[in-house]
């Protein structure tokens, strides 16, 4: 453990840094990105063996080492379902003309249906946060 003792140290070294204007933020997040893809796919790669030794425990010896286990989700496709594609067809023409009075009324005007004559109410609009993508790290 005196390996990720060391680690943390350095990440920790790279934040202050950049807290204290001592080191250049560019630089100090391309090196915590790398190690953060270098620990994911680390994790990745050990993955299965985990899985293997975690089996070996029982639920309560595991909840004593600060581990839980949980059954993977479900996810359901309906792509299958003559009724389903139809509505969903629908739905995504409703969305398109939603997504397009939005784009009206962003320019100060109003979406009318071409087919119906009736005006469109606007999609409501969530901005996510910005990013910045390090590649090649």
């Amino acid at each position: 453990m005196e390996n990720l003792n060391e680690f943390i140290d350095y990440c920790s070294k790279l934040q202050n840094g950049v807290l204290e204007g001592v080191i250049d933020p560019i630089k100090a997040a391309k090196e915590l990105k790398r190690a953060e893809k270098m620990a994911k796919n680390s994790y990745v790669e050990i993955e299965l063996d985990l899985f293997t030794e975690v089996g070996k425990y029982e639920k309560n010896q595991l909840k004593d080492m600060g581990i839980e286990t949980r059954n993977g989700g479900k996810t359901y496709s309906y792509k299958n379902v003559p009724e389903w594609v139809d509505q969903k067809g629908q739905l995504d023409s409703i969305q398109d003309k939603a997504k397009q009075a939005y784009q009206a009324a962003m320019n100060g005007g109003v979406f009318i249906d071409q087919d119906t004559g009736e005006v469109i109410t606007p999609c409501e609009v969530t901005n996510r946060k910005d990013v910045i993508i390090f590649k090649n790290l």
